[in-house]
C-alpha cells in the first residue's frame, strides 16, 4: 500500500511537471485573457467536460454532473488552474490524455499507453 502511494505521488509531480510546460499555449507563459480564460473550450479533451471559471476547471465524465462532494488539484491544470473533478482518477486521466495515446488508471496507477499497446509486466514506472 506504501509503495502504491509513493508511486502514485511520483507519478502526479512528473504529470504535473509535464503539464505545465505543455499546455501552456500562449507564448511568454502569460495567462489568457479573461474572456478567453472562461471558455471551457479552450480546455477540452475528448471523453471529458470542462468547464472554466474564476481559475478553476472542472473536469466531468458524460454523464457526470458537479457535485459538493469533489477532489481538488490546485495548480495542476493548464495554466496553473485548479482542477475539480468528482474522482482522482477523472482528474488524472484528463491531465495525462494526449493526443495519439489512451489513458486508464487502473489500482492506483496510470497508464498511458498508444493505441496499439495492452498493459505488461515489463513497463517503465
Amino acid at each position: 500500500m506504501k509503495y502504491t502511494s509513493v508511486l502514485l505521488a511520483t507519478s502526479m509531480t512528473l504529470l504535473l511537471i509535464g503539464s505545465g510546460c505543455q499546455n501552456n499555449p500562449v507564448s511568454g507563459g502569460s495567462q489568457p485573457s479573461e474572456s478567453r480564460q472562461e471558455t471551457a473550450s479552450f480546455y477540452d479533451k475528448p471523453g471529458f467536460q470542462v468547464m472554466a471559471a474564476e481559475g478553476r476547471l472542472w473536469v466531468l465524465k458524460a454523464g457526470e454532473k458537479k457535485s459538493e462532494k469533489h477532489v481538488t488539484l490546485i495548480g495542476a491544470g493548464p495554466q496553473n488552474m485548479t482542477i475539480k473533478a468528482l474522482s482522482n482518477d477523472t482528474a488524472l486521466e484528463y491531465l495525462a490524455s494526449k493526443p495519439g495515446f489512451e489513458v486508464e488508471v487502473s489500482e492506483g496507477r496510470l497508464w498511458v499507453l498508444k493505441p496499439d499497446q495492452k498493459k505488461s509486466e515489463k513497463h517503465v514506472t
